[in-house]
């Protein structure tokens, strides 16, 4: 094994998951505000053409049902985010992090991973709350780690292993 940086660790605290996943929505609103833009106009015209169309009464309610459909869909990616975070980082236990020149080490309540740099392609800043990596050739893969366990130089490292270039 390569010589590592030093490791660092967090304790998580009981509102720890919740924190990383209000981070992540957030970002995830933000990565994908075309797609929010746009269901917003789409809302925005449904309801205008209902009210103005009075006896249009089953489009109002499906408005209101795509509505509810939409913040549903973030509701989903909170609850989702908080339950897999509370699972690898309960409250009390200890999260460890070291982050070398080609690999990267971390230990939590699911067990110990080591990942080769090279195979993080976006890293995503959400500090202090959060930090989220999408891993190449895997459909959606993104991990997420307590923002506390990353310095500004391992994410720089990250990022320069990766090919991402900012954010």
């Amino acid at each position: 094994m390569e010589d590592l940086a030093p490791t660092r660790s967090v304790t998580p605290d009981e509102r720890m998951p919740h924190r990383m996943a209000l981070a992540y929505v957030r970002w995830q609103l933000r990565v994908m505000w075309p797609f929010w833009t746009l269901m917003c106009v789409v809302l925005v015209f449904c309801l205008v053409i209902g009210l103005t169309a009075r006896s249009d009464v089953p489009l109002l309610a499906l408005t209101a049902l795509f509505a509810v459909l939409l913040a549903s869909m973030n509701l989903l990616a909170y609850v989702r985010v908080r339950r897999a975070c509370a699972h690898a980082y309960p409250a009390g236990s200890h999260v460890e992090l070291r982050v070398g020149e080609s690999t990267m080490w971390a230990r939590s309540a699911v067990g110990t991973s080591e990942v080769s740099l090279t195979a993080v392609n976006k890293v995503y800043d959400l500090r202090p709350a959060a930090v989220v990596l999408r891993v190449k050739n895997v459909a959606g893969g993104v991990a997420i780690f307590p923002g506390g366990l990353f310095t500004d130089d391992d994410l720089a490292r990250l990022r320069a292993a990766g090919g991402d270039a900012g954010r």
